[in-house]
């Protein structure tokens, strides 16, 4: 279909004269779009941009998939292989992948109405990130998609983060129970659950010590962790919302589990938890929750990306939607 157009450009390429078949493409796109041929003119700027990046040709490939991504957020609808093909092509050791990255997740929210993106691409991102072991980046992106396979990665990069050489925590709970708030708090009630079972499992592989022998409770794996256990009864307890008593059950269950865990007595993790109270057993709050990134930063030393701070951590809606 875009034969023609490529015939002018692609001897641009094998020459490497890689400027002149950036301007050229440009050109050719421009006038497709305006024809109304917008198919085309994205098919080309997909080709044009593969072919860029696989030269390294950062600047200009770059350019030409976001004139892509332009045209195609003017679309209700399209092939989501478009954009993670391109960013897979890309680069950790620059700028111009968050380039493409901020600009793709934009662009899928606007075309699929998902104020935080789509979160297929949004999992694929933060699956880049985790096998790069950029372990920060990976979290972020896994948080923000909140779909169950992204909640099943997030639990094994947290075991592997756990077990970096610049991770000096004791208590293995406080990596759970960030997993769980992070989902809790954005009501994907599902991601959570997906996440602690996997997280268990995980934890089986790689520390199994830390289980206790007598395990007494229905749907609560007890552990030597306070922390772990908590994170686990948050969720048992949301399962339990519409029971009788539960707020008062809530109430005892926090002060009970912040004498045990310095982690869940800390002033962020208790804002989180009357949050938690507010959204779900109808306990008006005393004050206003805290930022979910303080959070975040007083249960492993860091929230997400700074730079990133910007787009929505999650959309509740995304991932059930797209289910």
């Amino acid at each position: 279909m875009i034969d023609k157009y490529l015939s002018s450009i692609k001897p641009l390429l094998d020459s490497n004269d890689n400027y002149s078949a950036h301007q050229r493409v440009r050109t050719i796109s421009t006038r497709l779009s305006k024809n109304g041929k917008s198919k085309e003119s994205i098919e080309l700027l997909f080709t044009v941009s593969k072919s860029l990046l696989e030269k390294s040709e950062w600047g200009s490939a770059i350019d030409c998939s976001i004139l892509m991504l332009n045209q195609l957020s003017n679309l209700n609808d399209w092939d989501l292989s478009l954009v993670t093909q391109l960013i897979s092509l890309t680069t950790n050791e620059n700028s111009w992948r968050k380039k493409l990255i901020d600009n793709a997740i934009t662009t899928s929210a606007t075309s699929f109405k998902i104020p935080s993106g789509h979160p297929d691409v949004l999992d694929f991102i933060g699956n880049l990130y985790y096998k790069e072991r950029s372990y920060p980046l990976a979290e972020y992106y896994l948080i923000l998609a909140s779909k169950k396979e992204s909640a099943v990665t997030l639990a094994k990069l947290y075991i592997q983060w756990s077990q970096s050489p610049n991770q000096h925590h004791n208590d293995i709970g406080r990596y759970a129970l960030r997993g769980v708030l992070a989902f809790i708090l954005a009501e994907q009630v599902e991601a959570a659950i997906t996440f602690t079972l996997n997280f268990l499992i995980q934890l089986q592989l790689t520390n199994s010590t830390i289980f206790l022998e007598n395990q007494s409770l229905d749907g609560i794996t007890l552990t030597h962790s306070h922390t772990l256990n908590f994170a686990q009864f948050i969720i048992a307890s949301i399962q339990r919302s519409s029971t009788s008593n539960i707020a008062q059950e809530w109430k005892s269950l926090v002060s009970h589990f912040k004498n045990k865990s310095d982690i869940i007595n800390s002033q962020p993790v208790a804002q989180a938890c009357t949050e938690i109270g507010s959204l779900y057993f109808d306990i008006r709050p005393v004050n206003t929750g805290g930022n979910m990134m303080d959070i975040m930063s007083s249960l492993l030393g860091g929230g997400a990306p700074s730079n990133q701070s910007k787009l929505k951590l999650l959309n509740k809606n995304s991932a059930a939607e797209l289910d």
